[in-house]
């Protein structure tokens, strides 16, 4: 009698624990809502702050970073953060600055009537550790700051984002993607510097002074052995390069007569609207002409 009675309340104790797990589960799926977010956000100051008729609420963040996010519980610094909130069931585009940051509408922001969010690079003016420790100063900590703010406002913002910036920005939105290729839907770097030309002076005296002489000699017979077998390795780069050609989720505007001021809102009208064809459909938004 007490092997039945034991077996029964097991079964019962299981049948506790699944159904509160259950219960568990379906409450972690409800989206966070801001306040709660902005009351549990780890080590950090928040100030509301003016907005305008785009923006519900605006605030001001502080929000605590590692130094050395391989080193979590390790010194840290504050990040200058701005959230503009429309709607928790709208769209976020998250501004990575390359430089220090200031809360503005960005050109997207006012396209897609969406949330945003404006993050400070470190090292840079409200967003400096206490020590300057260069060797921290990567750009691999740099996209993991923004991957960490990004996940923090994950479960209050449960529809589409998108990361954009300009010029060392739009470098900073392309880092970030490289490192964290999941963490939004869609990317806009503007007027991002990449050298596309086949000469740059820069390049010689650098390679001839990077790394140490035995890393150079492999970059070099690495060089060699490639042209040496140029016949078999270059049809198989063209296929790649075909292959990867065809990826859909990709755009390239080019203006010739463009400048690092060009913007979606000033391209010519055949390519503005592809743009907004693709944030559409990327997005699930209709951008609004400016």
């Amino acid at each position: 009698m007490n092997k039945i009675n034991n077996r029964s309340m097991m079964k019962t104790l299981l049948l506790v624990i699944s159904v509160s797990a259950a219960m568990l589960a379906s409450c972690s799926s409800n989206p966070m809502t801001l306040e709660e977010r902005l009351a549990t956000l780890p080590g950090a100051t928040v100030t509301k702050i003016e907005n305008d008729t785009l923006f519900n609420e605006a605030y001001e963040i502080n929000i605590f970073q590692p130094l050395d996010h391989n080193n979590p519980d390790g010194p840290g610094f504050t990040q200058q953060v701005f959230l503009g909130y429309a709607g928790a069931d709208r769209s976020v585009v998250v501004e990575t600055e390359g430089y220090s940051a200031r809360f503005r509408k960005s050109e997207l922001t006012r396209m897609l009537q969406c949330n945003q969010i404006i993050i400070e690079h470190r090292y840079f003016e409200d967003s400096q550790p206490d020590s300057m420790q260069w060797q921290y100063l990567t750009t691999w900590q740099a996209a993991t700051d923004q991957h960490r703010i990004i996940e923090l406002f994950k479960p209050v913002f449960p529809a589409k984002w998108l990361t954009t910036g300009v010029s060392k920005g739009g470098q900073t939105v392309m880092f970030h993607s490289y490192y964290y290729p999941d963490d939004v839907d869609a990317r806009v770097p503007y007027v991002a510097p990449l050298n596309f030309g086949p000469e740059d002076a820069r390049f010689k005296p650098f390679l001839e002074n990077v790394g140490t002489p035995e890393c150079r000699q492999r970059v070099f017979d690495f060089q060699k052995l490639a042209l040496e077998r140029f016949d078999s390795l270059f049809p198989r780069l063209l296929s790649l390069a075909e292959e990867r050609g065809k990826n859909k989720s990709v755009v390239k505007i080019v203006r010739p007569e463009g400048s690092h001021s060009t913007r979606i809102n000033n391209l010519p009208d055949e390519q503005k609207e592809l743009v907004f064809s693709k944030l559409e459909k990327w997005l699930e938004v209709t951008p609004v002409d400016l």
